[in-house]
């Protein structure tokens, strides 16, 4: 699994969680700017991405 396939699935998971919560419902076609959203986040917060383990 790449940092790309990682985000997406995080991405996911808050999708659903935020959809759980009847906050917002996230369309699948917007999941992919979600992961990019979060990932930009980490990194502006200074929160490093590790490499997933294979």
């Amino acid at each position: 699994m790449t940092t790309v396939d990682g985000m997406r699935e995080i991405a996911e998971c808050t999708a659903d969680a935020l959809a759980a919560a009847g906050l917002v419902f996230i369309e699948d076609e917007r999941l992919d700017e979600l992961a990019e959203t979060l990932r930009v986040f980490l990194s502006a917060a200074g929160l490093p991405l590790d490499e997933p383990r294979r």
